[in-house]
């Protein structure tokens, strides 16, 4: 019992020494923080207005005198935005929902 818990220990404490053997000291370029300096700038919701904003200006656009490289930079934006839109909530997959109701139940 002793060993396993010991060999827990060590497994635990070498990958914390892994991840702190992987970082690096140099600061992160200014193209990786521009995204997180955004995010801290705008708000959310005045983000999703933005985003929807956009969505309807596209939706609302004359397609007719697109060429065909300019409709599918429009498809993907649209999509990339649908993607960005979605992926604000919070998730709890069936798994997690199950174990949280079993956990409510024997904890009462």
């Amino acid at each position: 019992m002793k060993r396993t818990i010991f060999l827990v220990l060590i497994m635990i404490l070498s990958v914390g020494a892994y991840t702190v053997w992987a970082s690096n000291d140099e600061p992160l370029a200014p193209e990786t923080t521009a995204l997180s300096e955004t995010f801290d700038e705008v708000d959310a919701d005045e983000e999703i207005a933005l985003l929807k904003a956009r969505v309807e200006e596209i939706r609302d656009m004359d397609k007719s005198e697109l060429t065909r490289e300019e409709k599918r930079e429009l498809r993907k934006e649209l999509r990339d935005t649908q993607k960005e839109l979605q992926a604000r909530g919070v998730y709890i997959g069936a798994g997690t929902l199950i174990l949280l109701i079993i956990l409510i139940l024997l904890l009462r």
